[in-house]
């Protein structure tokens, strides 16, 4: 765990609750380095540190958590859990059933190989699911989905222009919320609001409604 201790201003380290020693914050040029290795780690940086981190989760299942810094995360092998909270954060779950959660700001999530969960959360995010049937998530602000096609390789995009207007001609006024791209099958969710209320809709790449 690293905190930012504000009465000396220093950075402390901590590791299963013992001090391992302090750092004064203004010496942290580069940045931040925490190599894990093999376990099951949680690996925490204080919201308040806004110095950037790089966190390596290695093999086994591994909590990793950015400070407000703009943070790298790598998670290796095993289902490891990645949250980047604030900055500009880039997180690669590698190998496993990956969770990843990029927070506020403008992230890049990989999900690696794997089925994995991908939430962009806030800000102009770019997901990517990788290898696996993964759910990926947009959450607030402009987000890009990178789609993976065996004979075209990889292309990013929006949501594709068949789907944005179906769903405009279907839900005319809607406000969205939240857009779900799960990447077996090219199926994009909506949570909107219509006329007050919260509603549910799907629709294939091609603009065909879901039932």
């Amino acid at each position: 765990h690293v905190a930012l201790n504000a009465g000396t201003n220093q950075l402390d380290v901590t590791v299963n609750g013992t001090l391992l020693g302090s750092f004064n914050l203004s010496e942290v040029t580069v940045g931040i380095r925490v190599d894990a290795g093999n376990g099951k780690d949680n690996v925490v940086i204080d919201a308040a540190v806004n110095v950037a981190a790089t966190l390596l989760g290695g093999n086994g299942k591994d909590t990793l958590s950015g400070g407000s810094g703009n943070d790298h995360l790598f998670g290796g092998n095993g289902n490891d859990s990645l949250a980047g909270n604030g900055g500009d954060d880039d997180l690669d779950g590698g190998n496993g059933k990956d969770t990843l959660d990029g927070g506020n700001e403008n992230d890049y999530l990989r999900g690696g190989k794997g089925k994995d969960r991908l939430n962009g959360a806030d800000g102009d995010d770019l997901l990517d699911g990788e290898e696996g049937n993964d759910i990926v998530t947009g959450g607030g602000g402009m987000d890009t989905f990178a789609q993976h096609d065996l004979e075209d390789g990889e292309t990013e995009a929006e949501v594709p222009e068949a789907v944005r207007n179906a769903f405009a001609s279907q839900f005319a006024g809607a406000t969205i919320s939240k857009i779900e791209f799960e990447t077996g099958n090219q199926k994009y969710e909506f949570d909107f609001v219509l006329n007050g209320s919260s509603q549910e809709a799907g629709f294939m790449a091609d603009g065909t409604l879901l039932a």
